[in-house]
């Protein structure tokens, strides 16, 4: 459950940076796959 509302929290923020132009959309994706990846690793 805890792992879950991370999870959402870490998407809307990433949504919020993309939409302000932070990421463009494979440094988007490249930090999804490294969030997934701190994830399989704790």
């Amino acid at each position: 459950m805890t792992r879950e509302k991370k999870k959402k929290e870490t998407k809307i923020g990433l949504l919020i940076f993309s939409r302000f132009g932070f990421f463009s959309e494979s440094q988007l994706f490249n930090t999804v796959s490294y969030q997934r990846l701190l994830q399989k690793a704790l």
